[in-house]
């Protein structure tokens, strides 16, 4: 179960833009608090290659709890969702800060295709000792895991968002980069 209320975790998103996103920032990126209120906190980032913003709010039907980070990029084919992360109930309030300042490095590093052309068909296998497969794996792949799948070597065969998009002969996964060895 998470440790956060709504309000708390409003105050501490605050708090972490107006300390520690400045320095997760690079010298081309910016943000603006847009909406800061009982109910919603809403920053928008502009960074070199893409746009992102969060928001925490209590919304009536939405794939998060309280909080949502998107990133977009605005490249010449197009704008192509790039980055997410929704909160849910059983992540706490130090995993939902970690998560956005992930998101905000990757945005500030961003480059288009980047990802995909650095593991496309790069082969490894992934390390998942003492993580939070929640972390690392997308959400809706947890469900197919079996452990003897994971000891083969895996082949990277696309990027989907910040996922890898890996394969070997029994499963095919999203998982981050980190830990795809």
């Amino acid at each position: 179960m998470s440790d956060c209320t709504f309000h708390r975790l409003m105050e501490q998103i605050f708090l972490w833009a107006e300390t520690t996103l400045p320095e997760l920032l690079d010298e081309t990126d910016s943000f603006i608090i847009r909406k800061k209120d009982r109910d919603v906190l809403h920053i928008e980032l502009t960074h070199k290659n893409c746009l992102s913003e969060i928001i925490v709010s209590k919304p009536t039907w939405a794939p998060y709890r309280y909080v949502f980070f998107e990133a977009s990029s605005f490249d010449s084919e197009g704008v192509e969702l790039i980055y997410f992360f929704y909160d849910s109930d059983d992540v706490t309030e130090n995993e939902i800060i970690n998560e956005l300042s992930c998101g905000v490095e990757y945005c500030s590093n961003y480059k288009a295709k980047d990802l995909h052309s650095s593991y496309l068909n790069k082969k490894g296998k992934i390390k998942i000792e003492g993580l939070n497969l929640n972390l690392v794996i997308h959400p809706s792949d947890l469900q197919f895991i079996e452990k003897d799948f994971l000891e083969y070597e895996f082949t990277c065969i696309g990027t989907q968002f910040q996922y890898l998009i890996i394969k070997n002969p029994f499963i095919t996964l999203k998982v981050l980069p980190k830990i795809f060895k």
